[in-house]
């Protein structure tokens, strides 16, 4: 019975996003024989034999990666994409001074949606969880707010802006 190589990657710094982690969650058995791993990182770097490797790419971009398991006389290898991107938080609103009671909307820019896999709003006290990159919004209110959006990313990592006094 052959193997199956299965992995994913993960960002533990997003201050430093060109740093990953690889998480092999291959399916293996020791019974068929000694299990070995190769992993080319897309980058043109030397391969690795670790079972969960770490590793620097000199920049951000999109890499395929190919993990190649042997358990024995059989081999199975997979390709995946890894993107490594750097999303800021940005914003506008469709109007602003806003008076009470009227309806606006708040507008993600500056970042390439299909990289955002949420975006949060909070405008004062109110927090607005969401996935997409406009909100309307209505405020029951005089005063002034502080409006932020904070973005996460396709790697879980996270920016935010605020206007104040909104």
């Amino acid at each position: 019975k052959p193997p199956v190589a299965k992995f994913g990657y993960k960002i533990t710094d997003c201050d430093n996003k060109r740093f990953i982690t690889f998480l092999d969650s291959s399916l293996t058995n020791a019974i068929y024989g000694p299990i070995t791993y190769q992993w080319d990182f897309g980058d043109g770097s030397p391969t690795s034999g670790l079972q969960a490797p770490t590793h620097t790419y000199a920049a951000l971009g999109t890499y395929n990666v190919t993990l190649s398991v042997t358990n024995g006389p059989c081999s199975y290898q997979i390709t995946k994409p890894v993107i490594l991107i750097n999303e800021s938080a940005a914003f506008t609103a469709s109007k602003n001074p806003v008076c009470k009671g009227e309806a606006f909307t708040l507008s993600a820019t500056g970042s390439n949606p299909t990289n955002i896999k949420d975006y949060t709003w909070v405008i004062g006290p109110y927090i607005i969880p969401d996935t997409v990159r406009s909100s309307d919004f209505t405020l029951v209110n005089y005063g002034s707010y502080d409006v932020k959006l904070i973005i996460e990313d396709i790697n879980g990592c996270k920016d935010s802006v605020t206007i104040s006094n909104f």
